[in-house]
């Protein structure tokens, strides 16, 4: 069954950046592709560099495209679908 969660945070970019890395961390301890779809170029760098950072006692493999496994970062809106969990952080994109 598709399970969706909604997680609504008032404009804090830090508090957004750290919550996606504790979902993608845990998407990861499940087996799951993960596909972090960002409003912008800046915002997924962003992402990217605190995904490098995030743990000390673990590595969060990821890449800045929709092709990346495990985790994705991108900005395009046809991100595929090879992706079994979604994290939208961009609020104007209508994913196809």
């Amino acid at each position: 069954m598709t399970r969706v969660s909604f997680y609504r945070l008032a404009g804090d970019q830090n508090l957004a950046i750290a919550l996606v890395c504790k979902l993608v961390e845990k998407a990861l301890l499940s087996n799951q592709q993960v596909l972090c779809q960002m409003p912008s170029q800046s915002a997924a760098e962003s992402l990217d560099n605190k995904l490098w950072t995030y743990s000390k006692t673990s590595f969060v493999p990821h890449g800045l495209s929709a092709a990346s496994l495990p985790v994705a970062i991108s900005t395009d809106t046809s991100p595929g679908e090879h992706h079994q969990l979604l994290i939208n952080l961009d609020s104007d994109a209508v994913l196809v």
